[in-house]
């Protein structure tokens, strides 16, 4: 009867050598899947500011399209005009018309007509430290309308009665503003266009409204 002989097993382990590399390989995978899941979660992220940003871009026109719905559309001016702080200096627009509603918000009215209190200014304005921004402006001065837009600068708005409205006045509706154009129609249209950062670069998105006016006298 014959006995085999069984080779002995190499007990050895792993040398240093090796456990370096295998630890450096690690490494880098971790790296990796680490850059992955944060370019992920900033792009999931920017996604959800450029949302955002849409979803409010759509209710200022919505607001502004309600607004021009109750104006008589011969009272709509449009002036364009170049602003160097928003998207570079390219041509803007400012959209000025009369207003039946008064500082409390209610729609006046006389004999079945209305009747304006106030001239209405949305105007984009490049705010040196928040960016671009769409402004409105509502001046309830006394006056015989329609009023028109004159002229447009850096600091103020100048409407034909004579009336300087500042530009860095009035009330903030949107923030993200890259730029904001009109023209007078009917119908009147208006777009705005929001710029936010996306990833590692920044995203445009342009929304456009159009409406007529419904009021005359």
């Amino acid at each position: 009867m014959s006995c085999r002989q069984v080779a002995p097993r190499d007990e050895r382990g792993f040398s240093l050598l090796e456990l370096v590399v295998a630890g450096a390989v690690l490494v880098v995978l971790l790296g990796l899947i680490g850059a992955v899941l944060a370019e992920s979660a900033e792009l999931s992220a920017s996604r959800g500011v450029l949302m955002h940003a849409e979803t409010a871009a759509q209710a200022r026109l919505f607001d502004l399209r309600l607004e021009l719905m109750e104006t008589n559309p011969a009272h709509v001016s449009v002036l364009s005009f170049s602003d160097p702080l928003l998207a570079g200096g390219g041509p803007q627009a400012a959209l000025a018309f009369s207003s039946a509603r008064d500082p409390q918000g209610a729609f006046q009215m006389s004999n079945g007509r209305p009747v304006w209190q106030a001239v209405v200014v949305y105007c984009p304005y490049g705010d040196p430290n928040e960016g671009g921004q769409l402004r409105r402006y509502a001046d309830y001065t006394p006056r015989s309308y329609p009023v028109s837009i004159v002229s447009v600068d850096a600091t103020q708005i100048r409407l034909s009665d004579g009336t300087v409205l500042p530009r860095a006045g009035g009330t903030v509706l949107l923030g993200d503003v890259a730029g904001f154009g009109a023209s007078v129609g009917p119908p009147a249209q208006a777009q705005l266009t929001v710029q936010v950062r996306y990833g590692r670069g920044t995203v445009s998105r342009t929304i456009r409204m159009e409406s007529t006016g419904r009021n005359k006298n």
